[in-house]
C-alpha cells in the first residue's frame, strides 16, 4: 500500500515541552510570531484529475477546510475533507480501478480530524481524526443491502455486519477509520473493521464479513507532530522562505495500525525561488504589504503574489510522490481591512498531489485557496 500524506489533508508533530528529545532527534525552528491571526480559516477547492490521457479528466471535485483557534491558552486546527466522485466514463477501467482496486463513480468520502497543540512549540496535547470511507461496489452487481449482526446495531463503518454476494469479490474497498490520541500520556485508540470473505458451500454464495477492531497504540516519547498538523507546522517553519529547507517528523496513527507498531517519518521541506501567483482573496476584505509598501491589488480586485514552491517528501521506502505546496512569501502581510491587528503570513495558496501506476503519472490533486477569514 502506498503512503501519502493525508489533506489533504496535510501533518506534523512534536512531544509536550515536558518531554525529552533523545540526541539523535531534529532540530526545529519555528517563527515567535506564528503567521496565522486568532480565528483564522481557509477554504480550498478540490479537483481530482485522470492526467495520463491526450487531455486531463476531472474524475472527482470537493472542498477541504481548515480552521485554526488560537483564542486559548492552547491553539486548535480543525479540518474538514469532502470528495465528491464523478460518474466518468472517460477513463480506462485499468486506471479507474487504480492500485487500491476499487471503483469510485458518485461515492463521497469525508473526513475531520482535530489537533489541540501549543502556541509556542506546536507541541500537541492531543487529536482525533474519523475518516468515513464510501462503501465501494465488491464485484460488478448491484450491492446487497448489509445485514447486521445485531438489530440495534446499524453502523455501517464500526458495527460487524457483511454482504452475501452472489459472485467472488473483484474489487476493494478501503476502510474508515478513527482515532484518538493523547499526547500528554503518548497513547493512541485506532479503530477500524477487518474484512473476511468466505464461500457459503450450501448456498454458494459469498459472505464477507466486516468486524470492528480496536487497537491501543503507545506513542513513543520523543519529537512528533500529529497528521492534522501539516497546514500550520510547515507555515510556522523559520525556514519557509526562499531556498530554504528544514526537516520535521511526522507520527502516522494510520501506519502505526498497520504495521503493528509506532511509526514515524521523517519529513522533508524545501522552497525554491518564487513565483507569482493568483491568490483568492479580495481587496475590499484585506490589504497586502510588502514590509511597509503596500500591493495593489489586480483589477478583478484580487491579487497577484510572488509564492514559494515548496516541496514536502517522506524519507521512507513506501514514501509515495512528493507534496507541493505554494505559500505565499513571508516578507508579505495580509491584513484585515475591517482589524489591522488580524493578519497573516505565509498564507498556502495551492497543494498539488500526485500518484502514479508503475512509473506513469496517472492522477494530480489540486487544492486550490478559495475562501479565507480572518477574525
Amino acid at each position: 500500500m502506498k503512503k501519502k500524506i493525508s489533506a489533504l489533508l496535510f501533518a506534523a508533530i512534536m512531544a509536550v515541552a515536558a518531554a525529552g528529545c533523545s540526541a539523535t532527534d531534529i532540530k526545529i525552528s519555528f517563527d515567535t510570531n506564528k503567521p496565522w491571526g486568532l480565528l483564522e480559516s481557509s477554504r480550498y477547492d478540490i479537483t481530482r484529475s485522470y492526467v495520463a490521457g491526450k487531455e486531463p479528466v476531472v474524475v472527482a471535485e470537493g472542498t477541504y477546510t481548515s480552521t485554526i483557534d488560537a483564542q486559548g491558552a492552547n491553539a486548535t486546527v480543525k479540518n474538514h475533507f469532502e470528495l465528491n466522485y464523478n460518474d466518468v466514463t472517460s477513463v480506462p477501467d485499468q486506471v479507474n480501478t487504480s492500485w487500491q482496486f476499487v471503483k469510485n463513480q458518485n461515492l463521497t468520502d469525508t473526513y475531520d480530524g482535530e489537533v489541540t497543540f501549543s502556541k509556542d512549540s506546536l507541541s500537541p496535547v492531543s487529536a482525533s481524526k474519523t475518516s468515513y470511507v464510501a462503501q465501494r461496489p465488491l464485484n460488478d452487481d448491484a450491492l446487497p443491502e448489509p445485514q447486521f449482526a445485531s438489530a440495534e446495531k446499524t453502523d455501517l463503518f464500526f458495527d460487524e455486519y457483511k454482504y452475501i454476494l452472489d459472485k467472488k469479490v473483484k474489487y476493494g474497498d478501503p476502510r474508515s477509520y478513527k482515532y484518538t490520541a493523547d499526547y500528554l500520556s503518548n497513547k493512541a485508540l485506532f479503530t477500524t473493521t477487518t474484512v473476511k470473505t468466505d464461500k457459503n458451500k450450501n448456498t454458494g454464495k459469498y459472505e464477507r464479513t466486516y468486524t470492528p477492531v480496536n487497537k491501543d497504540i503507545k506513542v513513543a516519547d520523543n519529537t512528533r507532530y500529529d497528521n492534522e498538523q501539516l497546514n500550520c507546522v510547515v507555515r510556522a517553519l523559520q525556514n519557509i522562505k526562499s531556498g530554504g529547507s528544514a526537516s520535521v517528523y511526522v507520527s502516522s496513527i494510520v501506519d502505526s495500525y498497520d504495521r503493528g507498531e509506532y511509526v514515524r517519518f521523517t519529513l522533508s521541506v524545501s522552497c525554491s525561488s518564487g513565483e507569482r501567483k493568483k491568490v483568492k482573496i479580495s481587496s475590499s476584505e484585506f490589504i497586502v504589504k510588502d514590509g511597509d509598501e503596500t500591493i495593489e491589488p489586480d483589477s478583478d480586485g484580487y491579487y497577484t503574489l510572488t509564492c514559494l514552491e515548496t516541496t514536502l517528501s517522506i524519507t521512507s521506502d513506501k514514501s509515495g510522490p512528493a507534496i507541493k505546496m505554494w505559500i505565499t512569501d513571508p516578507g508579505y502581510r495580509i491584513i484585515s481591512a475591517e482589524r489591522e491587528s488580524a493578519q497573516t503570513s505565509k498564507l498556502i495558496v495551492e497543494i498539488i498531489l500526485t500518484e502514479y501506476t508503475s512509473t506513469t503519472k496517472t492522477y494530480e490533486t489540486v487544492y486550490t485557496l478559495n475562501g479565507y477569514s480572518n477574525e
